[in-house]
């Protein structure tokens, strides 16, 4: 069974993860990880939306990335697994409704450092953009 308190962590008191930000959160055998809206800087330097160590289990995980509008941005997105990009796509001309469908199937191996990043290539313009990470944990 997973430990409780995210990031493999020892439990928490409560126990009862909710709310977003950037580590990863258990329930069960299930894990969720949910960054909210979190605005790009508009550079060439990615920004960490999600950064979490894992603890002793694996996880059969599904990331999604996603924006709520259209910008006309070029935008990438990026897994990042022990530093080293494990997974990414970039969307050009920042469709909104481009990647709701789309998801990047992971495995997360035992004891892993992840951070999903984002990147506006395009615009000194921040534009919102989100992540969210479900999976089964084993």
């Amino acid at each position: 069974m997973p430990l409780v308190g995210g990031g493999g962590s020892a439990n928490t008191a409560g126990g009862n993860p909710t709310g977003t930000g950037s580590s990863l959160n258990y329930i069960g055998d299930h894990c969720y990880a949910i960054s909210g809206d979190v605005n790009t800087t508009g550079s060439s330097t990615a920004l960490a939306i999600l950064d979490f160590t894992t603890g002793a289990q694996y996880i059969d995980a599904k990331i999604m990335f996603g924006l709520n509008h259209d910008t006309g941005d070029n935008l990438g997105f990026k897994v990042l697994l022990n530093g080293e990009v494990a997974a990414g796509y970039e969307i050009t001309g920042g469709v909104g409704d481009a990647q709701a469908s789309n998801y990047i199937p992971f495995l997360i191996p035992p004891f892993s450092h992840i951070q999903c990043t984002i990147q506006n290539d395009s615009s000194s313009t921040g534009r919102p953009i989100h992540c969210h990470i479900v999976g089964r944990v084993y």
